[in-house]
């Protein structure tokens, strides 16, 4: 997962839908510098951008070992393999590479995706930035983002009608500049409640 939407869920207190939705089948899992980075998000930057739950509500989900914390220090099993990586995606040595913090937690996730995918492991990335987004689809790595677990979330319930899901995005979409107004997002759309409606009475024994 990327900083973004680790940020955007912890702000508004729902993290534990990424564990709702994405642990019903895969491993959560960040880069070290994605952990310090969201872990150090903090403040009130003004009345629809409040971060101050970011911090505690992280830990809760590190804390308890539901996203593991993927280290890239020097002298750490595989950490050759992942600074070829980070070379052949910045050119630049990974331990040069950090000492600039712009972009650096997209180009961790997208190199750790690289590396897990040829262990033979399948990787989804979760991201919300464009230029990451566009990174790992040039490496060939599937991606997933916002608005996509919401539409998840919806389909299994834990969002229960098209008002509930306006409110929450409307809490979350101040936060983060890479997430579209709903209008864009077809999360509103009568067609695609109905959908939802017919999924769920389908399942329903």
């Amino acid at each position: 997962m990327d900083a973004g939407p680790c940020i955007t869920f912890c702000a508004v207190s729902r993290q534990g839908l990424l564990l709702e939705v994405l642990r019903q089948r895969y491993e959560l899992m960040v880069p070290a510098e994605v952990d310090v980075e969201v872990a150090r998000m903090k403040g009130n930057r003004g009345p629809q951008a409040d971060f101050s739950n970011v911090s505690a509500n992280w830990k809760k989900l590190t804390g308890n070992g539901h996203v593991a914390i993927l280290d890239s220090s020097m002298g750490t099993p595989g950490y050759e393999v992942l600074d070829r990586e980070v070379r052949r995606l910045t050119g630049l040595a990974m331990e040069e590479r950090k000492l600039n913090p712009r972009d650096l937690g997209e180009i961790m996730a997208v190199a750790h995706a690289v590396v897990l995918r040829r262990q033979g492991r399948e990787a989804i990335l979760l991201i919300e930035d464009g230029m990451g987004q566009q990174l790992a689809a040039d490496n060939s790595i599937k991606i997933i983002d916002t608005v996509q677990v919401l539409r998840l979330a919806a389909y299994m319930g834990k969002i229960g009608n098209r008002a509930e899901m306006s409110k929450l995005y409307a809490r979350m979409q101040p936060l983060d500049s890479a997430l579209l107004p709903v209008a864009q997002t077809g999360l509103l759309d009568k067609d695609h409640w109905r959908k939802i409606e017919a999924f769920k009475s389908r399942k329903q024994p």
